[in-house]
């Protein structure tokens, strides 16, 4: 079983400890570098490491091959689609372009998907692959800048139907009309959310294997919404089209069911856990896999 970074909340910043502690080995092999110690505010110990960011190798197997089913998360970005995948019952290994340092497992290496899906042997390592193309393209956002924004899960899809494996690709609701028969995820349908507001957070999930949602959407029952997105602070909107609120930081965390960071940049590009969960249970049923134990959802979520 992969091995996890537990007891960290913030995301290591890099160059903020210049003296390198000691190395984290296993067989001989670095793993990562424990590049400063210290407490939390309430007393825990806190590591704070710095795991390896290399370019893919062909050839290269992931660091840690434990047991369990393995999913390779393309985009995998802070880790909460991995979180969810690793809560069903996998261990995953996580692909970047960016640095990630608040991903919360060892395995994870920056590198181009598409460098990382023409390795086939590497991916035939995998019982899955995860793909959350970058999004941006398919939001209103598009509107806002004179940038072109890349619309790849075409050509995503096509690169995963080439493995022969069980795939998932994940992305928003304005994404509709490049994936075929998506189920949508809401955070109702979890119980996600903050003080009784609930977390909408629509998303969108295709398969080659069946998907199903857990039960009807209820975002829309008169509730308050609680939103996570942009990088500044929360705010409350009474303005026409419903109350709601936007939080940051801890409560954006609790609000998404994340343990592992309360960074509100990667909070808010970050798929809540237990969607990826949800998705994982189903393809491990539909390979003959048993899933893990649930874990429950602390998130003071909405009932």
């Amino acid at each position: 079983m992969l091995l996890e970074r537990v007891g960290v909340e913030q995301p290591h910043e890099r160059g903020r400890v210049d003296e390198l502690v000691r190395p984290l080995e296993l067989g001989g092999e670095t793993l990562a570098a424990v590049v400063g110690q210290g407490h939390l505010p309430d007393g825990r110990c806190a590591v704070l490491i710095e795991p390896p960011r290399v370019e893919h190798v062909p050839g290269q197997l992931g660091m840690l091959v434990g047991d369990r089913p393995r999913v390779l998360d393309l985009f995998c970005g802070g880790g909460g689609c991995s979180a969810g995948y690793a809560r069903a019952g996998f261990d995953p290994h996580g692909v970047d372009r960016f640095p990630m340092p608040a991903y919360p497992f060892w395995s994870i290496e920056q590198a181009d998907w598409r460098a990382v899906l023409a390795d086939r042997a590497f991916v035939r390592s995998f019982d899955l692959v995860h793909a959350s193309p970058v999004c941006k393209g398919y939001t209103p956002l598009r509107a806002l800048s004179s940038a072109v924004h890349p619309l790849e899960i075409p050509e995503v899809r096509d690169e995963l139907e080439r493995t022969g494996l069980p795939y998932v690709i994940e992305n928003v609701v304005g994404a509709r009309r490049d994936m075929r028969d998506p189920v949508l995820l809401c955070g109702s349908m979890f119980g996600l959310g903050l003080e009784g507001a609930v977390l909408r957070r629509h998303r969108l999930f295709e398969s080659n294997v069946p998907l199903s949602a857990p039960g009807p959407c209820s975002c829309g029952d008169g509730r308050p919404v609680v939103g996570v997105y942009g990088t500044g602070g929360g705010w409350t909107r009474t303005a026409p089209g419903g109350g709601g609120t936007k939080v940051s930081g801890p409560a954006a965390a609790a609000a998404m069911g994340v343990d592992w960071t309360v960074d509100q940049d990667v909070l808010s590009q970050m798929v809540p856990p237990a969607y990826a969960e949800h998705v994982g249970r189903q393809v491990l049923e539909a390979l003959g896999h048993s899933s893990a134990p649930p874990v429950s959802c602390e998130a003071g979520g909405a009932a």
